[in-house]
Formats: C-alpha cells, structure tokens, sequence
C-alpha cells in the first residue's frame, strides 16, 4: 500500500496492480481506512483505494477548520470516484461500512454513473424519521462534551477492555475526533431523504446474523427503494464485520464483483 492525497486533502491508502474491478472501500463513523487491511489482503487481483473520511486518520479538515457535515463527507467521496475513475479508467465497487454504507448510498445516489457496484454493510438511515434520536439532544456541545461522546461511542464498539488498554495518544486521537461524529450524525438526521431509486449499479445490503430492528428496517427499505438491490447475511458476524470476519467481508465483495459481471 502507498499513502496518497488528494487535492483537497483526503488521504488514501492505494495498491495499484490487478486485473479486476478497483475497490473503494468507506469506513464508518469514528473508523478509519486501515481497518480494511485485513479485507484487502483476500482480494489479490483487484487495485485497493481506501480513504479517511475529513476529520478521520489522516485527512484533515479543511484550512478553517470548519467541521464537515454528511453532505460534506457525501462531496469528499464523489470526489474519490472521480479520482478513482481517472486512475483506473474504470468505476469501481463501492464499499461503505455503517455510516460510510450510508455516505455511499447518498453518493451513489447522485451519480449513479461513478460506481460500478455497491455494497453496504449495516448502513443506518438516519435521515428517516423512524431512526431512533436521541432524547432531549442539546443545540450545543462543549468540547469536553464532545470528547466525552466520541469516548462513549468507541467504549460502545470496541468495549471497555480494548479502549482502556489503548495508548493514551491514540485515545486522544479519538476522543478529539468528537466535533466530527457529532456534526456527521446530527447533519445526516436534518437531511432531505435522499432518492435511492436512483442507483442503477447492482447493489448488495449486507448485514451479520443479529441486528436491532431499526437495521432490519433500513435493510428493507434500501432494498424497496433499489430495483438492483440483494440482501445478504454473514452468518455470526457483528457490526464490525471487517475485522471480526475479513474473509467473510471479501466474500461478500468477491460477489459483488460477480453480480457486477452478470449485471453487463
């Protein structure tokens, strides 16, 4: 892999070579692109791209520091395609895990032409007013707050016992990472429902064997609102899947890759 970065500063990480389909992995909230290395190494003959989302890993925010809101990451990610397309000559598939399987669907959305197939794994849609809010949520955060919530988050995923044991660099890494989840989650409830029926790209909607209901429900409605939309289960994966269960995540994209193929 070699770190590249775009002109406006999304950083990736890039393998070049192979002669299948580029994949274009997307991470979730509070991730980053190194998560997906273990996926990468089970897709041999395909060209990797994986980016920090703005404000993740290594891209940075923009020069004023403004804070991206969803639509923000949807840009930075069209930009990627763009990216991607003029490398590789070729769109690639897409592959966004929970909040980056919703970044995508927007992005997909708008220009459907970019992706040549598109996985999501246990994407949430949060603009839908069934999606579970919080209660009582402040109009503001101070700092302090905010860390405090990416802290929580991270405790939420990774559980007690691996964040206690993490560098204390790197919880500061995360705990800094606050204003970012924030802005993504609260932006991503204010907007408009984005018009799915408008990816045209076969598209995958995976998830492990056990979600709450309000993933099941997303699950259905991705795969009302998409004509070219499966479902698919990793048998006893969890929500992060891409770790947990990297050869079952390539197999999913494997067929992807040969649904693509059939697709034309």
């Amino acid at each position: 892999m070699e770190f590249r970065t775009t002109e406006d500063g999304i950083a990736l990480r890039v393998r070049q070579g192979g002669a299948r389909r580029p994949v274009l992995f997307v991470h979730g909230a509070m991730d980053r692109s190194a998560s997906f290395l273990r996926v990468a190494r089970r897709l041999a003959d395909h060209p990797i791209v994986m980016l920090d989302r703005r404000g993740y890993g290594r891209s940075r925010l923009h020069e004023d520091r403004t804070v991206p809101s969803f639509l923000d990451h949807v840009e930075d990610l069209l930009s990627v395609l763009r990216w991607v397309l003029g490398e590789t000559g070729t769109p690639p598939l897409l592959v966004g895990h929970s909040l980056g399987g919703s970044v995508s669907l927007v992005a997909s959305a708008r220009q459907p032409d970019a992706v040549a197939g598109l996985l999501v794994f246990e994407a949430p849609l949060l603009w839908e007013p069934w999606w579970p809010r919080p209660q009582d949520e402040p109009t503001t955060l101070s700092p302090t707050e905010l860390e405090d919530s990416a802290e929580r988050f991270m405790r939420r995923i990774v559980g007690d016992a691996i964040w206690e044991a993490l560098p204390e660099r790197t919880k500061e890494q995360r705990r800094a990472e606050g204003p970012v989840l924030e802005a993504e989650l609260r932006t991503a409830r204010m907007m408009r429902p984005p018009d799915l029926s408008l990816i045209s790209a076969p598209v995958i909607v995976a998830t492990g064997s056990e979600v709450p209901d309000q993933r099941r429900r997303a699950i259905a409605s991705i795969l009302a609102a998409i004509p070219s939309a499966e479902s698919a289960v990793l048998t006893g994966a969890p929500h992060n899947a891409h770790t947990a269960r990297p050869e079952g995540f390539a197999g999913l994209i494997e067929a992807l890759g040969r649904r693509v193929d059939e697709f034309g």
